[in-house]
């Protein structure tokens, strides 16, 4: 087994681009412009959608509405909802807190994945 360097015991280990095989070269300063150029690039498109949506349920408020009342005429939805609101309290809670506690566990293991918490292989 090979000796640790004992020229500098008292420093830290390099990581990422401190590495003497990962030096700063054109390259990938190019590749670090390319990729602040997509995350900002990402960021204008991402805002444009969210303001279209945002227009897009303002202005269809009452459209949606409508077609949800006309929705809600169909007997089998009618039924659902007339059952629902026969319940107790209690029981009502739990019919719509049901779809949360079913996908909660999903959003914490996605929650572990994307802060590195959890080991993500693929």
């Amino acid at each position: 087994m090979a000796e640790p360097d004992r020229d500098e015991p008292d420093r830290p280990r390099r990581r990422g681009l401190l590495v003497p095989s990962i030096q700063r070269t054109p390259a990938t300063r190019y590749a670090n412009r390319a990729v602040r150029v997509a995350q900002a690039t990402a960021r204008r498109a991402l805002g444009v959608l969210l303001a279209l949506v945002i227009v897009f349920e303002e202005w269809g408020w009452k459209p949606l509405a409508a077609a949800l009342g006309l929705l809600a005429r169909f007997r089998p939805i009618a039924w659902v909802e007339q059952r629902i609101a026969e319940l107790p309290p209690w029981a009502s809670l739990c019919v719509f807190a049901e779809p949360t506690a079913l996908f909660l566990p999903l959003k914490l293991a996605a929650l572990g994945i994307r802060s590195g918490f959890i080991a993500h292989t693929t």
